[in-house]
């Protein structure tokens, strides 16, 4: 039998130059100039608020877009595996287009998909189906299981595009003009960074406070430089746009490599 008869590898293939080109188009946010969160302050206050500013904005709707075409590609690949299993070594009808590969969370969930569709598959392909499943390789969280976040972000981005969005990360950098450093070194036992709750950043959002015991007159000359983490918005949590790609890749080519040796030894 040939490798990739059905297309499984071309189509995976596919997939993966749709995540090269989205990691491409973050890794452009980072190296542009000006795009870094960078604030200044007024003179002579003991309180100094840094907001965000961008000379480029980031395009997180061309993310969005080619993240939800990685999804819907990864997810037609499974799709296409569960068809060939019900139709070409099953008996299900050629015109059956209920047939789907099952991603559930639970065991009952799982039982109740492949009664209803897929039809007469063998138990050989079935034991492949279900080792996996979230419920199986990720028993204590499979609603964090990569297949599980494959199945959730398929069913959001037909009704939306994913969010794509900027975080400030932990790490920080601050430079001051010579004139003013010897004055902001006195005060360094003082200053006091605080970073807001993690939540998009956006032009004006608030990314540092520095306090002083004293006011400056007239304020120094400072820039705070914060790095950007890109991360995705899925059902109220935040996700590493290239962690979950990646792992959400490698999953669907366990599955198809699996069924794929299964099928060559019949």
């Amino acid at each position: 039998m040939e490798d990739d008869i059905y297309g499984w590898h071309r189509r995976l293939r596919l997939a993966n130059e749709k995540s090269a080109l989205l990691s491409v188009l973050i890794g452009s946010w980072t190296t542009q100039s000006g795009l870094m969160p960078v604030g200044s302050q007024s003179k002579g206050r003991r309180v100094i608020t840094f907001k965000a500013t961008f000379s480029h904005e980031p395009d997180y709707l061309s993310a969005g877009l080619l993240f939800g075409e990685l999804v819907h590609t990864l997810r037609s690949v499974l799709d296409n595996v569960a068809y060939a299993l019900a139709v070409k070594i099953g008996s299900a009808s050629d015109v059956d287009r209920d047939i789907a590969y099952p991603i559930c969370d639970s065991e009952a969930e799982y039982n109740a998909w492949v009664a209803r569709r897929l039809p007469n598959v063998g138990a050989e392909y079935l034991s492949i189906i279900k080792q996996s499943q979230p419920f199986v390789r990720s028993p204590s969280n499979p609603s964090q299981d990569p297949l599980s976040l494959l199945h959730r972000s398929d069913i959001w981005d037909k009704h939306k595009v994913p969010s794509i969005c900027g975080l400030v990360s932990d790490s920080f950098s601050y430079s001051v003009r010579t004139e003013d450093f010897q004055r902001l070194n006195n005060n360094r036992e003082e200053i006091k960074v605080v970073f807001p709750p993690q939540e998009p950043v956006t032009p004006g959002s608030v990314i540092a406070k520095m306090k002083f015991k004293r006011p400056f007159k007239p304020g120094p000359k400072i820039e705070v430089n914060a790095q950007m983490r890109f991360k995705i918005h899925l059902v109220g949590e935040y996700y590493g746009i290239k962690e979950l790609s990646e792992s959400m890749s490698q999953r669907v080519f366990e599955v198809v490599n699996s069924v794929t040796e299964q099928l060559q030894r019949r």
